[in-house]
């Protein structure tokens, strides 16, 4: 995700992806679209500017890398959220594209208004439930095609000890990993098989702006 990026986090409101800590809560939803407050597992800022994809949407924007994956409409959720909601790289998101969003309570769909090109510096962030909502918008965590086998590690480190990819030596490692261009070349790999199977896969999701979460 951009840094510019905003998602709404228990007991802080508002706040930039750049400013996510550990251990924040930031407002997700469950499988079936109820808004819950889903733990930051971890975080990593990449050095280098990235090139993202700015979708607009119901006069706003989310901005995030161009495999980064969006939740679209689909015929068998229809006009609310489900697990079965299909996940669309971003750099394949056009204008009349419906994607799904959510106030909180409730979730909908709205049409893209339009997508262009830019670059930023970006975050990657795990969360608890492998979603979080930027910008009103349904934002999986997943930056590949690779879903879920992409953040299973984390989880299953945080799992077995929580905070312990916050330990330095982990930490340092991660962030050797993460910024190789073997992993990027490898990721490329990853998302030109996969995009040939389109696979289906539900990411629960909920809004910025609801009002409700404060009670969550």
């Amino acid at each position: 995700f951009a840094h510019a990026a905003e998602a709404y986090v228990k007991g802080k409101g508002a706040i930039q992806v750049s400013q996510l800590e550990v251990g924040d809560r930031v407002l997700a939803a469950s499988t079936e679209g109820a808004p819950v407050s889903s733990e930051v597992i971890f975080v990593h800022d990449h050095k280098a500017p990235s090139s993202t994809v700015r979708v607009r949407v119901a006069g706003d924007v989310m901005e995030l890398t161009p495999a980064h994956m969006v939740a679209t409409f689909t015929a068998a959720c229809g006009h609310g959220y489900c697990a079965d909601a299909k996940l669309v790289p971003a750099r394949l998101i056009r204008a009349g594209d419906r994607v799904y969003v959510s106030d909180g309570v409730t979730t909908g769909v709205q049409t893209v208004q339009g997508v262009e090109q830019a670059a930023s510096k970006v975050r990657y962030v795990v969360t608890f439930h492998d979603n979080i909502v930027v910008n009103g918008v349904v934002a999986p965590v997943y930056s590949t095609a690779a879903h879920g086998l992409e953040t299973l590690p984390f989880h299953l480190l945080h799992k077995a000890a929580p905070g312990v990819l916050q330990w330095t030596p982990i930490a340092q490692a991660l962030d050797v990993i993460l910024e190789s261009p073997v992993l990027r070349a490898f990721e490329a790999l990853v998302n030109a098989a996969l995009s040939f199977q389109g696979p289906k896969v539900g990411v629960p999701l909920a809004r910025v702006s609801a009002g409700p979460y404060m009670s969550v």
